[in-house]
Parts: C-alpha cells; structure tokens; sequence
C-alpha cells in the first residue's frame, strides 16, 4: 500500500470502530499490555484455573492438552505465567492484528482494514475445527519460545514477500517448514536485538521461580553471542533491571562489570560507582 511507512503498526478494535496507525516505537512493549481491553483478551483475565479448565478439557483434544507440561519450559517468558487458554487467546489476537497490517499494506486502508484473516474475535465462540487450530499454531510457537506477534509476523510477511496470493491461515501456521522459518528469524534477530520479557515478575529482585532462573541464563547466552558484551550488560543492568551486578559477576567477571557500568554512566546518564574489585 503505497504511502505508508513500513515502521507503522496496525492497532485494531474489534468492535468495528475506526483503526489508528500508530508508531511501532509508541506501543506498549507487552503483547498483554497492547491487546488488554479487547474482548477477546479481556474476558479471559478474572476467570480462576479451575473454569478455564472446564474449558479446555470439553474443547481441546486430550494429547494436544497434554503437551502443555512439556511447553512450558520452551515458551516465551512472558507467557509462563499464563493458562494455555489465555495464551491462545493471545494468539489469536496477535494473528488477527498482524493479517491486518498486511493486508492494509496490499488494499485500501479505508475498506479492508477488518481483513483479520480469521472472523473468530472471542475464542469461546470458536468452532472445534478453529480451537484446534489455532490452539496447534500457539503450540508451535511455544514450541520455539517466540512471542506471538513475532510468530505471526514473521510468517505472514515471509508469504508476503514471496507473492502468496492469499495469505496463510491459522491452520497453515503451524506447518513444520514454516515454524523452521519462524525459527531461524528468531535465532538471527537474537544476534543484533536484545530480547527481553516484559512481566514484573522478572525484574531481578522479584524471585527465584524456575522461569525467572531459565530467564536469566536466556539473558546471558543473548549477551554471550556479542562481541561488545558490555553495551547488552548495561542495558539489562541498569535499563531493564534484569540481571544483577552479581549475575554479570558469576557469568563474565569483575572486568565486564565496570565496562558495563562505564557504558550505563555515558548512556544511561546515571552515577554509580564503578566496581574496583
């Protein structure tokens, strides 16, 4: 769609209301916190664990349910602290914005913007044939610890660029070639963007759960593959609040930690006292 910076990103009401175009660098960085409000997401926040159970069990197929255990130590973090049900709702709000913004790319803003590519907003209102699906393509990209939006993203503009003349279904998503695409974007992004979780509960002072432990050894294996290892320490240190001075102590030493801390004074504008030690 001729016009429209690439740089934008499609913010949607499912009510059917007018749509904003509003700067990636302007939206909250929590996929939680950027679709809480819609109904699809919101009516699924107050339930307890025992009703969306219920849930689950009358809808979902038995061994799809059954791999949840194992997914739970390959999801993306922020999604570990979520019922399966509410992450596939997630999901289904994260493909539904992401077909859109393509589609305003390919068509007329004004008229085919509700090109969402599935009609399902609630997933309660899903048929079996839907609930399978979409609960196989969160599945999959659980199954490579992604966040949604980067899921869906990844591999509606990878079909984009390839000239598909319909863009993939949910049902397609979860293709094994296509989640080794989605994949292997992943892995190459890691090496020049640092990527974080957004949930409180992984600020370094908030506990030693096993997610937030596996969160940490996630940060520094990210830091490991750079070469400049001390700007990514400076920004989980002291931008993010993520790993503690001990955390970059026990990992890469006493030296990487004043590095990292005469980056977090010059870029951070912040007065610490670098460590002598």
């Amino acid at each position: 769609m001729a016009g429209f910076s690439k740089k934008a990103h499609a913010v949607h009401d499912v009510s059917g209301g007018p749509v904003l175009r509003v700067p990636q660098v302007d939206l909250e960085e929590s996929l939680r916190a950027r679709f809480r409000g819609r109904r699809g997401v919101e009516l699924y926040e107050g339930l307890t664990t025992e009703e969306m159970d219920s849930v689950v069990i009358d809808a979902i197929p038995r061994d799809l349910v059954a791999r949840e255990t194992e997914l739970m130590r390959s999801k993306w973090f922020d999604y570990r602290i979520l019922h399966p049900w509410q992450a596939t709702a997630l999901f289904l709000e994260a493909y539904r914005s992401e077909h859109a913004w393509i589609m305003r790319k390919r068509e007329d803003v004004t008229t085919h913007w509700f090109r969402k590519g599935i009609s399902l907003a609630k997933l309660h209102n899903g048929s079996p044939t839907q609930l399978t699906s979409l609960w196989k393509a969160r599945q999959a990209a659980d199954s490579i610890g992604v966040p949604y939006d980067f899921f869906c993203r990844s591999l509606l503009d990878w079909a984009e660029q390839r000239n598909w003349s319909q863009l993939p279904r949910v049902n397609q998503l979860y293709a094994e070639e296509h989640v080794e695409v989605a994949r292997e974007l992943w892995e190459d992004g890691k090496r020049y963007r640092l990527r974080t979780a957004t949930e409180p509960c992984y600020h370094r002072d908030a506990g030693e759960e096993w997610y937030q432990r596996d969160y940490r050894l996630f940060l520094v294996e990210q830091v490991r593959m750079r070469a400049c290892k001390e700007f990514a320490l400076a920004s989980l240190l002291y931008q993010h609040e993520h790993l503690s001075e001990n955390d970059v102590i026990q990992h890469f030493g006493h030296d990487a930690l004043r590095r990292a801390q005469i980056v977090a004074v010059s870029t951070y504008n912040l007065s610490i006292k670098t460590s002598n030690d």
